[in-house]
Parts: structure tokens; sequence; C-alpha cells
């Protein structure tokens, strides 16, 4: 798994402030986790996400978003309660 903010998420999975239609950048599928520390749900799917991240890798990425440290990637993305997740597939 992996941490990243704004600026990553724009290089490793869509530029969101230059792009309009959608384009997936990465070369692997992606689940994105938008959580925070203080959310219960958030806490009991970490484990899971870590299990399948060791379990697929190198097949699957996994980003983890901390809404409250990441505003903007929230407010982009229209994330307005948590947990939240996305898939994101290269066609």
């Amino acid at each position: 798994m992996e941490m990243i903010n704004a600026s990553d998420f724009k290089s490793k999975v869509f530029n969101y402030a230059q792009e309009k239609e959608w384009k997936y950048l990465g070369d692997l599928p992606a689940i994105i986790d938008f959580y925070a520390d203080w959310c219960g749900p958030c806490r009991q799917l970490s484990p899971i996400l870590d299990k399948i991240s060791k379990k697929y890798e190198g097949k699957i990425r996994i980003y983890k978003v901390d809404t409250e440290k990441n505003p903007e990637l929230s407010s982009a993305f229209g994330i307005r309660s948590i947990q939240h997740c996305y898939l994101f597939l290269k066609w």
C-alpha cells in the first residue's frame, strides 16, 4: 500500500486539474482508499487492503488518501463521507 497526496495522484492515477476526460495513468489496476484515521470502518478495511496488496503484489496497486490531509482530492472527487474506495482499470 502506498500513501499518496494530490501531487502523487495527478502523476500516478489521473491529472484531474488538466484533463477533462478520464484517463487512468497507471499500468496496473488500482484501488484508491479515501480514509481518515478516526474512521472506524476505515480502520477495519485497512488490514484487508494490506492483505490484498501483499497477495497480489505486482498485479494491483493500492493507494491510500488521507482525506484530512488532502482536502483538494476529496473535493475534486466529491467525497462527502468516508469510507470511500475507487477501483481504476486500464482499458
